[in-house]
Order: C-alpha cells, then structure tokens, then sequence
C-alpha cells in the first residue's frame, strides 16, 4: 500500500458473518461527490474483518482511492499507536 498523508480512516468493528452490512457505499458516496475537485478527494482506507469486507466490497469497489485491509480489531487504542487517529471514523452494528 503507498504511503498515505491526509486520507480517512473507517474502522469497523464487525462479527464477520454475523454481522449485517453497514452500507459503507452510503458512507463514502459524499466523500466522492461529484462537487469535490480531485484536490479536495481524500484517500479512504477500510479496516475490517475479512469477512465483513467480502460482504461490503461489491459495495465499494468502484469508488476511486478506497483501499481495504483486513485486520482482526480487538483494541482501538491499536489504532491510535499506529497513527490512524487524524480522521478515525469507528462504525459497528450495534
């Protein structure tokens, strides 16, 4: 993955199938809005269950700059060790 500087951060915190999708497409549609110059687009990078992820990439795929990585999110404070926390956004199902 290429070094990122100014990009979002979606945490999702999920019990991989168990889990219902979140509709992360209605979460990132407005950070790819048609009004925003390119300039403007920040990178968007997922963090999730692999599972969850299968469910919500079809979702997501086709959105410019959006990145995904697996990882299994036991402590959030991980993120913040880090660096992931200048635009953190923690979703979860419940």
């Amino acid at each position: 993955m290429k070094r990122l500087k100014d990009h979002v951060i979606l945490c999702c915190f999920s019990d991989g199938l168990k889990s219902p999708m979140l509709g992360l497409c209605s979460y990132i549609m407005p950070l790819r809005a048609s009004n925003l110059r390119l300039s403007q687009l920040h990178t968007v990078v997922v963090l999730a269950d692999e599972e969850f992820l299968r469910k919500e990439w079809p979702t997501i795929c086709n959105f410019p700059d959006v990145y995904v990585k697996t990882v299994c999110i036991v402590h959030a404070d991980s993120l913040y060790r880090e660096n992931y926390y200048d635009k953190l956004h923690i979703l979860s199902y419940n």
